[in-house]
């Protein structure tokens, strides 16, 4: 059965660190190569980042990554890492409409709700084999339980996708994201999500 897992930010050696650093980067470069038209980063980009940066991304205490794994099989336990997303923040208001590039309606939506607290779900990939089986939800979900597990009530779930992107936003909207602007080159549309009730767009 194919799990939903947490990438852990400490390791008891640096060989651990780095081997989970190889596997996170080998799946994050083969999602920026199978589905370019989903990221603002390049393949070729992040194919030139060095090994601290890996290991920075896994061990940053304002993130969090979750993988979708594949099951074992009778020959073979080493499990095929399927999806992934990770959570950045908390950020302010403010701050999470900067790190987005939100465009001034997306902005004034954000400052004005009540929470001080917003986290951004990026590097959202399910690979092209196990889409259609529900990883992208069990991925996004469990990125919203650990924003609600770590933040107080009314803490705002929020990211972006290329409007050309029509099955993640069909997907983002299932899960009761909705839009509230754009990112300022006007090519992405910003969405967002409370993570005890669901948003009233204007």
């Amino acid at each position: 059965m194919t799990s939903i897992i947490s990438l852990p930010k400490s390791f008891s050696t640096p060989q651990s660190l780095h081997a989970t650093a190889l596997r996170f980067k080998a799946l994050r470069l083969h999602a920026l190569k199978s589905a370019p038209y989903a990221f603002s980063s390049t393949h070729a980009e992040e194919a030139a980042f060095g090994d601290e940066t890996w290991h920075s991304r896994l061990t940053s205490p304002d993130s969090k990554t979750f993988v979708a794994v594949a099951p074992s099989t009778a020959d073979n336990d080493d499990r095929q890492w399927l999806g992934l997303i990770t959570v950045i923040g908390p950020f302010s208001p403010l701050q999470a409409a900067i790190f987005l590039h939100a465009d001034d309606a997306a902005r004034k939506f954000l400052a004005a709700e009540p929470t001080t607290s917003c986290y951004v779900l990026v590097s959202f990939f399910v690979d092209a084999s196990a889409r259609g089986t529900g990883l992208g939800t069990g991925l996004i979900t469990a990125a919203q339980e650990y924003i609600a597990s770590s933040s107080p009530v009314g803490a705002v779930a929020a990211l972006s996708a290329y409007k050309s992107n029509v099955s993640a936003l069909c997907l983002y909207d299932r899960l009761g994201f909705k839009p509230i602007g754009h990112d300022k080159r006007g090519d992405e549309l910003v969405l967002a999500k409370a993570t005890d009730k669901d948003y009233k767009c204007n």
